[in-house]
């Protein structure tokens, strides 16, 4: 059950409707929290104030805009509209929103830069089945235009 939708007109972040119902559906640090240490669940967790740490999220893990990381996050999916300092390894899917910025290197099958937002750091896709890890950057100069 997602934590949060997208709203069609303006493009900002709402609670799902079944959260909204007053179901416990996800950890929840405030804005107004300071949090140091590691955080481990199997839920959603949002981030709207400040944390620094490990992050292991076994759903999706989302920075709102105002929310300040600085913590290594692993989940299934990781979503920055915030700021993040550290590194993150998503199993499905990293995204950096247009107001995001994140310092440090993802991990993930899918990542998805907005734009606006601000990434500093590297990329790389799982092993391929072949046992070979796939790293996106520039593609390699050609032997022929070697000095």
């Amino acid at each position: 059950m997602p934590l949060f939708r997208r709203d069609r007109d303006s493009g900002a972040l709402l609670r799902a409707p079944e959260a909204q119902g007053g179901e416990a559906v996800a950890t929840w640090i405030g804005r107004a929290t300071v949090l140091e240490g590691r955080i481990r669940s199997s839920e959603d967790i949002c981030i709207q104030g400040r944390l620094e740490g490990v992050v292991e999220g076994g759903g999706e893990v989302l920075i709102p805009e105002g929310g300040r990381v600085r913590a290594q996050i692993s989940a299934r999916n990781v979503v920055v509209h915030g700021a993040l300092e550290g590194d993150v390894h998503a199993s499905e899917q990293a995204e950096i929103g247009a107001s995001g910025s994140l310092v440090g290197d993802i991990s993930a099958a899918r990542v998805v830069v907005k734009p606006g937002a601000r990434f500093d750091g590297t990329v790389r896709h799982p092993a391929r089945r072949d046992g070979e890890a796939r790293a996106s950057g520039p593609a390699p100069r050609s032997a022929e235009g070697a000095a």
